[in-house]
């Protein structure tokens, strides 16, 4: 008897929003959100939304954590962390559980 033996890992899958894509409307997604690109109108996301630098969103945002090294405007809900790195701008409305 043989046993085939297999390590699938799940790693956990991303959206991604490249720096050629420009997005508008409702975008909503169970995993890890990352924006290189644009993004406007709303995000729900369940894990955890990248704004990249040079990234541009104009939207209202639900997210359990943000992280912003790009620009982000409007309206953010986050559940745990809203973290704004150096090179982030931010023009928004900002709830969360731990600000860095």
């Amino acid at each position: 008897m043989t046993t085939l033996s297999t390590t699938t890992e799940r790693s956990s899958s991303e959206s991604i929003v490249d720096r050629d894509s420009h997005f508008d409307g409702l975008y909503k997604t169970e995993q890890n959100l990352t924006v290189e690109g644009q993004a406007e109108g709303e995000i729900q996301c369940k894990g955890t939304l990248t704004v990249e630098q040079g990234a541009r969103v104009k939207a209202k945002v639900t997210a359990r954590n943000v992280s912003v090294a790009g620009e982000l405007e409007g309206e953010v809900t986050c559940q745990e962390v809203f973290k704004i790195t150096p090179s982030g701008q931010v023009q928004a409305t900002v709830t969360a559980s731990r600000l860095t």
